[in-house]
């Protein structure tokens, strides 16, 4: 089939496809859409699948009703909330297809579809996070509104990975059993979901990585503003007191004997004034004294080209697993045998800055080459 060919069956059958697709959460049976179909045009409809039927009971392909949701739903909104409820779903209809074997192919096809939903709506959300962080980094008037903003964002990331884990946990936990229902194009979506995970979670973690930077990039330059106008303010308080005597000289200017007129050129009796003329000559031989500030040059930190891609959020889950404290967890672990002591310090601090909440950092140290850790507990040990 040609795309001409597609899109003349859309719009030659628009009224079924519409009635389907509004429709498409619950069973709808051949006979309620008579009025709008013949079985002939039914069949041949199926036959280029653009529907399913299945024991008289009629829907839109998957595919079909992925695509018009994904150009309907055009919220730009962050929220993958929805997964849990979708989740909960599939789970009674994976359920029900196991327990109903006879039954099952009236149940499968709304397991494709949910597993489908669940990818797209993880791809969106993540493509719209990234696309907000870097738009409120760029745009944004402030320090203090960016900070917040993306301490928002932050919060929504963390909303983001955990329903990540749930999803995970759910695939650990019922994919035999979507696989023993038998159907090959259920197993063809399970595998290109399960491979989208991995593909969610890489990029997640340099995304996660990155926000965090930003956060501390912003405190770290509102800090450096703050303590620059204090000591311009310190400075100019400390010259005037120390190099003149200005302050006592406006202190003996007599206001009340020698009143000012408020005029927008300065006034003939003030420039002739015995007080203003004292003033000139004392400091008129007098040249200002500056000093430039020697620029300061920051490095960024150098990333080698051929540096070994590190999991942050797989060891996070597998430090979750111990009773270890986390630097002792670090080096015993087997795929960071050849970091050295400084390499797994940076690794040490990356997992802290990015689970903070689910960890207990107690006041005992321990000393390792000479350098000080903390000893870092899973919340739920200590």
């Amino acid at each position: 089939m040609n795309i001409e060919k597609l899109f003349n069956y859309f719009y030659n059958n628009k009224k079924l496809i519409i009635y389907l697709f509004e429709h498409r959460d619950r069973i709808i049976d051949i006979g309620e859409i008579e009025d709008l179909a013949s079985i002939e045009l039914l069949e041949n409809l199926a036959f280029f699948e653009i529907i399913e039927i299945i024991d008289n009971k009629i829907s839109l392909d998957f595919r079909v009703v992925s695509f018009l949701e994904e150009y309907i739903d055009n919220n730009d909104i962050v929220d993958v909330a929805v997964i849990g409820s979708i989740l909960k779903e599939l789970i009674h209809l994976i359920e029900n297809a196991n327990e109903f074997k006879e039954q099952k192919n009236k149940f499968i096809p709304k397991i494709r579809r949910a597993l489908f939903k669940i990818d797209n709506i993880f791809f969106k959300n993540l493509d719209t996070l990234r696309t907000h962080i870097n738009r409120v980094y760029k745009s944004a008037d402030s320090f203090k509104l960016k900070l917040k903003e993306l301490k928002f964002y932050k919060e929504r990331l963390a909303e983001f990975e955990q329903m990540i884990s749930s999803f995970e946990a759910f695939l650990q936990k019922y994919t035999l059993l979507i696989v023993s229902l038998g159907n090959d194009e259920l197993n063809t979506i399970l595998n290109y979901v399960k491979k989208n995970k991995i593909e969610l979670l890489r990029t997640l973690i340099p995304l996660t990585s990155e926000i965090i930077s930003y956060i501390n990039k912003i405190e770290s330059k509102n800090i450096f503003v703050e303590k620059i106008t204090k000591l311009k303010e310190l400075k100019d308080s400390y010259e005037l007191n120390s190099k003149t005597n200005l302050l006592d000289e406006i202190k003996n200017f007599d206001m009340q004997i020698n009143p000012i007129r408020v005029s927008t050129k300065l006034d003939s009796e003030i420039l002739h004034s015995y007080e203003f003329i004292k003033l000139l000559q004392k400091y008129k031989d007098k040249k200002l004294k500056t000093k430039v500030a020697k620029s300061v040059i920051v490095e960024e930190e150098k990333i080698l080209k051929d540096e070994v891609f590190i999991n942050i959020y797989l060891l996070h889950r597998q430090f979750l697993s111990t009773k270890l404290n986390l630097i002792e967890f670090l080096i015993s672990n087997e795929a960071l045998k050849d970091k050295n002591t400084t390499e797994l310090s940076q690794i040490f601090c990356k997992m802290i800055l990015m689970y903070e909440d689910e960890y207990k950092i107690s006041d005992e140290k321990i000393v390792i080459e000479n350098i000080s850790f903390a000893k870092v507990y899973n919340n739920e040990i200590r």
